[in-house]
């Protein structure tokens, strides 16, 4: 066997990212090796050897075998006396620890690397370089950028020094990566796109077109573009991503997923939920393809399928969905939460939480991720200390990996304020908001689409305070920002002029409302379509402004279509049509319309009778009315 014609097959499928093929090489290649009578040369070949292998099956996911082999390769180090190799395999130690979301412990490992390294190596070494950079991703991990950036670029400055060689290309193409993204988390988009663009041009010069270095860069710019709401652009790079990854790897592979993940999410920003319905499902069966059912990546892409879901108001489809997909997740808990059966959603939660200890440790930001989850649903139960005290404990995870400043740590400010609000409790609420928009202005400047939100939190708040002259002024900023970024037809848009024109309402300046949710109607016809019940809650808006001005005709109307999709999204007898029927009623009453009014409290009452049944208080309630409106027909007609 040409083990150096094999070894340098394998060094190149592995600098292209075909990390499953190159396993399959370096196997044959270990094969080779008469492991007893090694001389020092053939170890350190060995050991290398050994080592790419524990990094390939690293980064296809596999840490028992990556640590099996890491644990082999160590010990012939040591066999060795060899420090700079212990080193190496301190490094893929941390690696492991990196993609298990144990940051802290991933550091340890690179310091430890990094600290045998500075005792017998030049400082400005490509072992030094590659230290630094491995130190600089945890920073960046934990939200700590300035460090990150700064260990960084002293792992570019000293790779740049020796440019020649591939690997060392690839490196700096890895660098540039990691300096994006750490732009990116910062909100410095312009700086983010120019060093992945850097990276771009690296990876091709280094390996060509066709590697997972290009693929990466491509699928940064996605997610930067997604960011800045610019869709087009986003789903352009991750196809590119996609196209090149299908070329390296074939559709099987967790790369792909990955592509395929990340194009849903720009199609759910986008409010394109059925498309990204459909990438997460070529994600999803990949990745229970390739690893089972029981992992955390599988686990996410169920809880976005969900999410998708119940904004598609799709329930059944979804109950009916998961079942098949995972039979250990007998549901998507977020679908059973819009359902309104909340115990069974948090045993969802509760099961994704386990799944997640099995492979993580406490202190990790998915175990953090699945508190956030369970809290949420406590809080729908009307269990809100519960959902503080669970809230609290992911806001202390993040805390200690990540620190004050960085964007989940916000986004865990803004979880407290809603429970808080939730409670009523408007001045605890407005203190986890605010803290919530500092950390986000610091970070992302005012033009962005998660100041919108807080902005648009907050402007509820104190409507609920009844403090509208703030709330209008938070509203319309949101709207401002939202109108920059994504124009008028989006989901986002629409949410800020109902919001604005709930607060108008209660101002009583229902012409001004009537235009705001004139403009939300159409936002919403253009994202969701006709047929979506926040149309009809639209409809619904719309009728009571209408009414308010004693427009009673153009009130029926909006009710009318209002109860139409009503009707059809959730069955005849649905207890939310309700409120749209009682405001028929007192309009057609008001007109003097006895018999429609008559008509309206029979479909009330047998509403009535399928929900509360017979007996209930309502349908006696019902009855009465029903009577004293029969009465009023009679002496009417008695009067004619």
């Amino acid at each position: 066997m040409d083990l150096v014609a094999l070894r340098k097959e394998s060094d190149d499928l592995y600098y292209c990212g075909n990390f499953l093929k190159a396993i399959n090489k370096y196997q044959q290649i270990i094969q080779a090796y008469q492991n007893d009578d090694l001389n020092d040369s053939q170890g350190k070949k060995y050991y290398d050897d050994l080592l790419r292998l524990s990094d390939c099956f690293c980064k296809s996911y596999n840490y028992q075998q990556a640590l099996k082999y890491c644990d082999i390769s160590h010990s012939i180090a040591v066999k060795l006396n060899d420090k700079v190799r212990i080193s190496r395999s301190n490094d893929i130690y941390g690696d492991v620890k990196r993609m298990q979301g144990r940051y802290q412990q991933a550091m340890d490992c690179y310091q430890q690397s990094l600290k045998i390294k500075l005792e017998i190596l030049d400082d400005q070494g490509i072992d030094i370089g590659i230290s630094y950079y491995q130190i600089g991703r945890i920073y960046s991990l934990q939200g700590k950028y300035n460090n990150a950036l700064s260990y960084l670029q002293q792992s570019l400055d000293i790779i740049r020094q020796n440019i020649t060689e591939v690997a060392n290309k690839s490196n700096i193409g890895k660098i540039y990566n990691e300096i994006g993204l750490v732009y990116c988390s910062q909100g410095k988009y312009k700086d983010c796109i120019f060093a992945h663009e850097q990276s771009l041009m690296v990876y091709r010069d280094a390996v060509g077109e066709n590697c997972l270095g290009v693929c990466d860069s491509f699928n940064n710019l996605g997610l930067v573009y997604d960011l800045g709401g610019k869709y087009d652009e986003a789903i352009d790079m991750h196809q590119n991503s996609l196209s090149k990854k299908l070329n390296i790897f074939g559709e099987n592979s967790m790369a792909v997923a990955e592509s395929y993940y990340n194009i849903g999410i720009v199609y759910r920003s986008e409010g394109k939920y059925k498309d990204a319905k459909i990438m997460f499902k070529k994600c999803l069966k990949i990745q229970i393809d390739l690893m089972g059912e029981d992992n955390i990546y599988v686990a996410k892409t169920l809880d976005g399928i969900g999410q998708l879901d119940t904004r598609m108001d799709n329930y059944e489809q979804a109950l009916e969905e998961s079942i098949d997909v995972a039979n250990s997740y007998n549901n998507i808990g977020l679908t059973y939460t819009f359902q309104g059966k909340l115990s069974k959603a948090l045993e969802m939660h509760q099961k994704c939480l386990q799944i997640q200890r099995k492979i993580l440790s406490e202190k990790n930001m998915d175990i953090a991720s699945s508190y956030n989850n369970i809290a949420s649903i406590c809080e729908s139960q009307g269990r809100y200390d519960d959902a503080i005290g669970i809230h609290q404990k992911s806001l202390l995870i993040q805390l200690e990996i990540l620190g004050e400043k960085h964007a989940n740590v916000a986004i865990s400010y803004n979880n407290l304020a809603s429970v808080y609000s939730s409670q009523k409790k408007y001045l605890q609420a407005l203190g986890m908001y605010q803290k919530s928009l500092s950390i986000e202005l610091a970070r992302l400047g005012e033009n962005n689409l998660r100041i919108a939100t807080y902005y648009n939190n907050i402007g509820i708040v104190y409507k609920a305070q009844k403090n509208y002259g703030e709330a209008i002024l938070m509203l319309q900023k949101a709207l401002k920002i939202r109108l920059d970024i994504l124009g008028e037809n989006h989901i986002d848009v629409a949410d800020s002029y109902a919001n604005i024109a709930s607060v108008l309402i209660s101002q009583e300046n229902y012409e001004e409302a009537v235009l705001a949710l004139m403009k939300c109607l159409a936002a919403q016809k253009a994202t969701v379509g006709e047929m979506h019940l926040d149309v009809a809650r639209t409809y619904n808006n719309l009728g009571y402004a209408y009414y308010s001005q004693e427009l009673c005709n153009k009130a029926l109307n909006s009710l009318l279509k209002c109860s139409e999709i009503q009707k059809n999204l959730l069955g005849e007898n649905h207890i939310d049509i309700m409120n749209t029927f009682k405001l028929m009623a007192t309009i057609y009453k008001e007109q003097g319309n006895f018999q429609a009014t008559l008509d309206i409290h029979q479909r009330m009452l047998k509403i009535y009778v399928n929900t509360k049944g017979h007996d209930s208080e309502e349908v006696a309630e019902a009855r009465e009315i029903i009577k004293k409106i029969s009465n009023e027909q009679k002496k009417k007609c008695t009067v004619m």
